[in-house]
């Protein structure tokens, strides 16, 4: 697609991507006088190691245990205060859950068994993972030849439309984007988008519309990096996995509304 590559030229002449080394963030529950409850423990931790000597290491103890109860107070009173602050925001309630479970969310996955043997190297697990994926819908469709599907009494003979969008709805919907929205295999990020909505807009309203008047929905726009998301049994059989489909963010323009 042209616009694509035309967007990515310029984004690499004017926002190149780098490289940088982020030292680990602070969990939101420390506070400066927590910080300083630890230097302290540390210090006395030091001067016990440096001396041996027991009463230096009763007061090591005394403040070591002093900064685990103040540390688990405010993890507790953080996510108690996030829990009641998001109870009416399921995607930040569920996010503040997760944090206070410590899923990890992904693990590797070390193995599948595909056709009865184990696959180990990366390419053989991807390709597992895709015929399966690729292929259970028309399979559990074929269990189902034969049985009866009445559901509706009265056919529905009407017909519809879809009507062309205005290009200010497409501006507000590249503004409305989430920044930090995860990026498809067309390597364009929400945030790019959402800085340069006022630009790209116009030419994204275009194949908008005319994605809707041909019944084409373009092809990059289909194309998704696929996770395998365990679920439940065995972890070596890909039937014990969901996918999770990351889509183009611009594909969103033509689903949303």
């Amino acid at each position: 697609m042209v616009i694509k590559l035309l967007f990515a030229e310029v984004a690499d002449t004017h926002a190149p991507l780098k490289t940088v080394t982020v030292r680990g963030r602070a969990s939101p529950w420390v506070t400066d006088s927590l910080i300083s409850m630890t230097w302290e423990r540390d210090h006395q931790k030091r001067i016990a190691e440096k001396h041996g000597n027991p009463i230096g290491w009763a007061k090591y103890r005394k403040l070591r245990n002093l900064v685990n109860r103040e540390c688990e107070k405010l993890k507790r009173d953080y996510f108690r205060n996030q829990i009641s602050e998001n109870r009416h925001d399921p995607a930040k309630l569920w996010s503040t859950l997760k944090q206070a479970i410590n899923s990890k969310g992904k693990e590797s996955i070390s193995g599948v068994v595909e056709n009865g043997v184990t696959v180990t190297d990366a390419p053989s697990i991807a390709r597992a993972f895709n015929d399966f994926f690729a292929t259970i819908g028309s399979k559990l469709a074929a269990k189902f030849q034969g049985c009866p599907l009445n559901i509706l009494s009265d056919r529905v003979d009407d017909t519809f439309y879809f009507k062309a969008v205005e290009s200010e709805y497409v501006r507000r919907q590249l503004h409305s984007l989430a920044a930090g929205k995860a990026t498809g295999l067309d390597g364009i990020p929400a945030r790019l988008l959402k800085l340069s909505a006022d630009y790209i807009y116009s030419p994204l309203t275009f194949l908008v519309n005319m994605s809707l008047s041909t019944g084409n929905f373009p092809s990059d726009w289909k194309r998704a990096r696929v996770t395998p998301l365990f679920k439940a049994g065995a972890r070596d059989d890909v039937g014990s996995y969901r996918p999770v489909s990351i889509l183009p963010v611009v594909s969103k323009l033509l689903v949303s509304g």
